[in-house]
């Protein structure tokens, strides 16, 4: 399971809407993310989080993997991790940093 952070921006004064307008929610919202090839080089966090059920949001981050390869048929994706696998967990979360390895 892939989780992605969204942030929003802080909430703006009823004053600021139009009438009969109310704000959004402007918390955190975690949004599940499927296999394709714009993840390739993506920085992913593992969280300690044991299932989505759990407050990724403010669980402890236990390391990070690079995303070296996806295979969307399969569904699948290859990673470079500096541990063996297995990964201590499944609860990923995808960043918008880029690991671009120069040879």
């Amino acid at each position: 399971m892939i989780i992605r952070f969204i942030l929003l921006a802080p909430a703006v004064p009823n004053s600021c809407l139009p009438i009969g307008m109310t704000p959004e929610d402007n918390q955190t919202k975690l949004v599940p993310v499927q296999p394709n090839k714009n993840l390739v080089h993506h920085i992913l966090s593992l969280s300690s989080a044991k299932s989505r059920e759990d407050d990724l949001v403010t669980a402890n981050v236990v390391g990070f993997i690079c995303i070296t390869n996806v295979d969307i048929e399969r569904g699948t994706f290859t990673v470079l991790s500096p541990a063996p696998r297995p990964l201590p967990q499944r609860c990923l979360l995808l960043s918008d940093v880029r690991f671009m390895d120069i040879k």
